[in-house]
């Protein structure tokens, strides 16, 4: 009866599940030793719900809201005699809108799609941990020192995204991998008040330089349609 039409679903809400490994670009440098370092990427992860409006049967927009955490390192071998390794954690209320293609639509059961969009991060909390090593005794024994780095960062963040995605339909059920990665996310550091923790910077020989904390993701994802609403379209 329905030959020669197309039909899909209007809308697909689900839970999203992954992990994530940030990048920490430096685009401004600042140190008060001029001592080297490199920045190191950490893992983190993602949890949330997701709502996915098919606007034609290959074409989507998918919105979700979940919790993420975003971590990275900087670590410097020689400040004033310390080797320093300075870990930070940042949980944000992640908020990533893109547009979805279906390029592919079955390739073995799995309809795969290109992405683009924007993401907003809200800044929820912070937890920053200091390790200083004498490396003149080298002895293996550190000192180890927390802050809260919260009023030194910005408190929304933007970035582009871009991404793949593979769908895989089990009845209703709709099984889902997404590979995402964040470009461009805005300055993390809020410079106005980079000075602020004074007796932190001025303990530990550490000040923030600006960095950009792009991400590449991996997430499962769990959809299931609205049943009664569905699109029945002729095919062209």
């Amino acid at each position: 009866m329905l030959q020669g039409y197309d039909v899909y679903p209007k809308w697909e809400l689900g839970i999203v599940l992954g992990m994530n490994v940030s990048s920490a670009s430096p685009t401004k440098n600042y140190s008060i030793t001029n001592s080297p370092a490199s920045f190191v990427s950490k893992n983190g992860y993602q949890v949330g719900f997701m709502a996915e409006h098919y606007l034609q049967k290959r074409l989507s927009i998918q919105a979700k809201l979940q919790l993420q955490g975003i971590g990275y390192g900087r670590n410097a071998d020689d400040v004033v005699g310390w080797k320093q390794e300075y870990t930070e954690r940042m949980t944000f209320i992640n908020i990533p809108l893109v547009a979805r293609y279906a390029v592919s639509p079955n390739v073995m059961g799995w309809k795969v799609s290109a992405e683009a969009g924007l993401g907003g991060h809200v800044l929820s909390s912070t937890n920053s941990v200091i390790f200083l090593e004498d490396s003149r005794k080298n002895d293996g024994s550190r000192l180890q020192r927390s802050t809260d780095r919260i009023n030194a960062r910005n408190n929304i963040l933007l970035s582009g995204l871009l991404g793949l995605s593979a769908k895989h339909r089990l009845g209703e059920a709709v099984l889902g991998i997404e590979v995402r990665t964040s470009l461009g996310m805005s300055n993390a550091v809020n410079s106005e008040n980079r000075w602020d923790n004074f007796e932190f910077i001025t303990e530990n020989n550490y000040v923030d330089s600006d960095i950009r904390l792009n991400t590449m993701s991996l997430n499962l994802t769990y959809q299931r349609p609205i049943r009664g609403q569905y699109s029945v379209k002729r095919k062209n």
